[in-house]
């Protein structure tokens, strides 16, 4: 039987968007064994610690990914229509960590499985030796997904907020500032050193209407009195 030139086309189209999905990074993301009780945690309130380069703000934004996607393993987030807040040290830290982990390629590597053929994670221990077999996984949010973007500075990557195609909205603040008043938030999230004291509370605040959730990424040795 033959088939049409556009049929044709729309069938490559569609082939292409099922592989392309089959490679996004949260389908291929594999949690260490310190960061899955994180993930898994039904907890209200969760704290990551770890020094730098640790994974603790890798745990911590994957779980922004998988809220705002609708696509977490553990159904702690509602599917659709959620709103979520970031707060980064200040808007440098936003732009240079928060944003790109999330948005750009390369939160963490991939490699193709020698058996199964199949893109995964790349896993130090074992793939030591195929470093240069390893790439940049793709955006922990993908492009299809974003509806709309709020710039506080473009050029710098100062992301005020991201509308999904599902309805979830996520804010970034820097923590230089206060937190917005009224507001309700279905996930709240603090990356490193905050500022502003008054952040914690107000947060725990604004997740009440939507018994919202709240984790932290901190070093080890912080003695902040907020994260104490």
């Amino acid at each position: 039987m033959s088939i049409s030139q556009h049929t044709r086309n729309e069938l490559l189209d569609l082939t292409t968007e099922l592989a392309s999905r089959k490679t996004e990074a949260l389908r291929l993301y594999t949690p260490a064994d310190y960061q899955e009780p994180f993930h898994a945690s039904m907890a209200s309130e969760r704290l990551i610690l770890g020094g730098n380069r640790s994974g603790k703000t890798m745990s911590a934004v994957i779980e922004v990914a998988r809220a705002a996607t609708g696509q977490d393993p553990h159904g702690k987030f509602p599917k659709k229509n959620g709103v979520g807040c970031l707060v980064g040290r200040d808007w440098k830290h936003i732009g240079t960590v928060l944003y790109p982990m999330l948005f750009k390629p390369g939160a963490f590597q991939i490699i193709k499985d020698e058996k199964t053929k199949q893109w995964r994670s790349f896993n130090p221990d074992t793939d030591s030796h195929r470093m240069d077999d390893r790439k940049p996984a793709p955006p922990l949010i993908p492009e299809r997904m974003i509806k709309k973007m709020s710039w506080q500075m473009k050029s710098a990557n100062y992301l005020n907020s991201c509308e999904l195609t599902n309805g979830w909205i996520i804010y970034f603040y820097s923590s230089e500032s206060y937190c917005p008043q009224g507001a309700s938030f279905s996930f709240a999230v603090c990356d490193e050193e905050i500022q502003n004291d008054s952040w914690l509370p107000e947060l725990q605040a604004r997740l009440a209407d939507r018994k919202g959730r709240l984790w932290v990424a901190a070093m080890p040795h912080s003695t902040a009195e907020w994260l104490v």
